[in-house]
C-alpha cells in the first residue's frame, strides 16, 4: 500500500513539470516572434531552432554588445519573472520528487530514523514552500495574482504547514496519535495537486 501511495505521488509531481508550458523552457533564449538583436549582421546569421517540442521557433537574442543575453538581464520585469516561474516550476517538481521519496523512505524504515534522511526530507519540503511564496511574492509586485492563483496559493501554504507540521511530530521517539498520522497521509497530496494547480496558472498567465 505504501509503495502505491508513493507512485501515485509520484504521477502527481509529474503534472508539475507538465505545468511549465509545452516544452518552451530554456534560460538564455528569448521566446518572442521578433527577437530583438543588436546588429542587422547579427539577425542574418543567428541561428533559429525548432523543435517537435516547441510550438514555435525561437531565436538567441544578443545586446548591443554582441553577446549572447538572457532576459534576466535585459531589464523587462515581466520576461524575467516568467522565465523565473518556469525555472522554479522545475525547481518545485524536483523538489517535491526528493521529498517524496524520502518519505517513502522513512516511512519504510523503523525509528530512530537516519538523520541524514530525515535532513534531507525536511529540507526539500521547507526550501519548495519558502521558493514558492517568494515566487508568489514577486509576481505580485509586478502583475497582480488572479484569484484562482491566490486561493491555489492559501490551499497550498494551508497544506504544505499541515504536512511540515505532522511531520515534525511523527520524526519524535514518542508515537503520534492517530489523526496526525492520518493527516501527514493525506496532506501531501493536497500539496503536491495544489502546487500543480498553482504552477499552471502561474505558467498560464504570463
Amino acid at each position: 500500500m505504501k509503495t502505491i501511495k508513493f507512485f501515485l505521488l509520484l504521477i502527481l509531481t509529474s503534472c508539475i513539470f507538465v505545468a511549465s508550458g509545452s516544452g518552451r523552457f530554456a534560460s538564455g533564449f528569448d521566446f518572442s516572434r521578433k527577437p530583438e538583436v543588436g546588429s542587422p549582421s547579427f539577425y542574418s546569421n543567428s541561428p533559429t531552432l525548432s523543435s517537435s517540442f516547441f510550438s514555435e521557433p525561437f531565436h538567441f537574442k544578443s545586446g548591443e554588445e554582441g553577446i549572447l543575453k538572457s532576459s534576466f538581464f535585459t531589464g523587462d520585469p515581466e520576461k524575467t519573472i516568467a522565465e523565473k516561474i518556469r525555472t522554479r516550476t522545475w525547481i518545485s517538481g524536483s523538489l517535491f520528487a526528493a521529498s517524496h521519496a524520502t518519505g517513502y523512505l522513512l516511512a519504510s524504515s523503523d525509528k530512530p530514523y537516519s538523520t541524514a534522511l530525515l535532513a534531507v526530507h525536511k529540507i526539500t519540503s521547507a526550501s519548495n514552500l519558502v521558493m514558492l511564496d517568494i515566487t508568489l511574492f514577486q509576481k505580485n509586485k509586478i502583475t497582480r495574482l488572479t484569484t484562482g492563483e491566490k486561493v491555489a496559493a492559501i490551499i497550498l501554504n494551508a497544506a504544505f504547514v499541515a504536512t511540515i507540521g505532522t511531520g515534525g511530530r511523527l520524526s519524535m521517539k514518542k508515537p503520534a496519535p492517530v489523526s496526525i498520522q492520518n493527516i501527514h497521509q493525506f496532506a501531501p497530496y493536497v500539496t503536491t495537486i495544489s502546487a500543480g494547480a498553482l504552477l499552471y496558472l502561474l505558467n498560464k498567465n504570463q
